[in-house]
């Protein structure tokens, strides 16, 4: 997924099983208006996890949406990563400007079940169904 970005670049979203914590990994590069990589990142666990979609937020960060198998409750879930504008995660209940944080899972959802989350400002569920 390739997505425009407010500043004039562009925000990648895929997976590379180049480097990472081990199979593949949710690959993110932000390039800025002239084509200059700003920055690229992983995430993932020792499984595989893929990136698939990625949306600038209003507060200037990203959301990703992809599958893991990672994390979660069985073979494939939803996972959805929330990211500051510098591509440092947001742990739930974390500020995203905290570059310290280490948790880049937000939510894990069996996609067996078709669960469609709603989420709260502050990354915690407020209903699924």
């Amino acid at each position: 997924s390739i997505q425009q970005t407010s500043d004039g670049g562009y925000i990648v979203a895929g997976y590379t099983a180049s480097y990472g914590a081990g199979g593949k990994d949710v690959y993110l590069i932000k390039i800025d208006a002239n084509g200059n990589k700003q920055w690229e990142k992983t995430f993932g666990g020792s499984s595989d996890d893929e990136g698939y979609s990625i949306q600038q937020t209003s507060d200037g960060g990203y959301i990703v949406a992809g599958e893991t198998w990672s994390y979660g409750s069985g073979y494939s879930d939803v996972y959805l990563i929330k990211i500051d504008a510098e591509g440092n995660s947001c742990s739930s209940g974390s500020p995203c400007s905290t570059a310290s944080s280490t948790s880049s899972r937000l939510v894990s959802i069996n996609s067996i079940d078709h669960h469609q989350p709603k989420l709260h400002r502050r990354r915690t569920i407020m209903w699924s169904r």
